[in-house]
């Protein structure tokens, strides 16, 4: 008997992904590979026609694209990992894109339904690192949801803010959960001396 065939994101490993592998992952219609597809991405931020294309996925840019499955590409989760790609490279001086209109969208995915797309939002919220999104971090990181708390703490504990860091103070005595609790002092020690801001 053989096994499952292995898809088009886990037949090249870790490495960095070429326009037409992103493509062709996104043909699949499979959002576990296409999130890891996006992984790869950020692998290879250096490939200039590798981030025009995300842009063109951002603005959906059809005509340029018709053989890309825009209704995946649009999809919530699928969308906040192409803004997330954007926001990273942006910030190592890759690609010039509005920051306000990624952060926007992922204000928006967070008031959503979608737990797993919100994950990510959250975490693009930390890497866009507005000190106007830390209240909205910590709101999520009080909720103790198992989907977004990490997430938050994450994104508080990469803030360049003088905010991010009261926050997550404020975390240590009011998070309930003892595991969490655990979580926010870790990431608090590990993150806060080690983070590369401006």
């Amino acid at each position: 008997m053989m096994g499952a065939p292995i898809c088009c994101a886990q037949q090249i490993g870790r490495s960095a992904i070429s326009v037409s592998e992103l493509k062709q992952v996104l043909r699949s219609e499979d959002e576990r590979e296409i999130v890891r597809a996006m992984n790869r991405v950020k692998q290879n931020q250096e490939s200039h026609q590798l981030l025009i294309f995300v842009v063109q996925l951002w603005r959906n840019d059809q005509r340029q694209h018709p053989d890309v499955p825009w209704n995946i590409v649009n999809s919530e989760l699928i969308r906040i990992e192409v803004a997330n790609v954007l926001a990273q490279a942006s910030n190592n001086g890759f690609v010039k894109i509005d920051r306000e209109e990624l952060r926007k969208y992922a204000r928006l995915v967070i008031s959503g339904s979608n737990e797993r797309a919100k994950s990510e939002a959250v975490l693009t919220l930390g890497v866009i690192n507005n000190p106007g999104d830390v209240k909205l971090l910590k709101d999520v990181a009080l909720l103790e949801n198992p989907q977004t708390f990490r997430a938050a703490v994450i994104a508080l504990a990469a803030s360049c803010h003088p905010s991010g860091e009261a926050a997550l103070a404020d975390l240590r005595t009011k998070v309930r959960g003892k595991e969490n609790r655990e979580f926010v002092q870790m990431k608090s020690s590990e993150l806060l001396p080690h983070k590369h801001c401006p």
